[in-house]
């Protein structure tokens, strides 16, 4: 009897380390999934979006080249667990040498790079959901736009006339982070 309840003994706690070290396992290192390392959270169980690949950083990067003053772009997963991503860029619009431009002329600048912008942005055949422009003039803010995919294509067919700032002013203002966002804030004309 005394070497039954030894086995039985030696099996539970080979089965307790055992489910202690998966336990362990899976909080504190990643799963993966294929090649690329996906964390999943235990809580939720949501699991994040992977990084954008070279090939469309490469993309993004040759379709925003027309976009003047531009001097900062990220592409980051939009944290909805779809694989698809933000498109977020930091446009300068001062005049020469940092120079202020005068007024009026900052705020014909920012709407036509909304255009150019967003436009270059949806053109694209990557999977992005959501973009954002953000406008500075030497180093101050002085303008931003955001617009989600969706709202970007509603736009483009019922209201777009080549005029896209000037619809996205008229549009109801959401910033929800999601491809339904849209907004335009730019600095009040002096």
């Amino acid at each position: 009897m005394a070497g039954k309840s030894v086995w039985w003994g030696a099996t539970a706690l080979a089965v307790a380390l055992l489910a202690g070290y998966a336990l362990t396992q899976n909080r504190l290192l990643p799963r993966t999934i294929g090649a690329s390392s996906v964390p999943v959270a235990a809580a939720g169980r949501t699991t994040a979006d992977t990084a954008p690949t070279d090939a469309m950083v490469n993309t993004v990067t040759s379709a925003l080249a027309n976009v003047s003053g531009l001097y900062d772009m990220a592409i980051l997963p939009d944290g909805l667990g779809d694989n698809r991503f933000v498109v977020s860029a930091m446009v300068d619009v001062s005049g020469q040498n940092g120079a202020i431009p005068p007024s009026g002329a900052a705020d014909t600048a920012m709407r036509s790079l909304v255009d150019a912008f967003f436009r270059d942005v949806y053109s694209l055949s990557e999977p992005i959901s959501e973009a954002e422009i953000t406008f500075t003039e030497d180093g101050t803010l002085v303008g931003t736009a955001g617009l989600g995919k969706e709202a970007y294509d509603s736009l483009a067919t019922s209201t777009m006339n080549g005029d896209l700032a000037s619809a996205l002013a008229s549009s109801p203002q959401r910033d929800a982070s999601s491809a339904d966002e849209e907004w335009l804030e730019l600095k009040p004309e002096n």
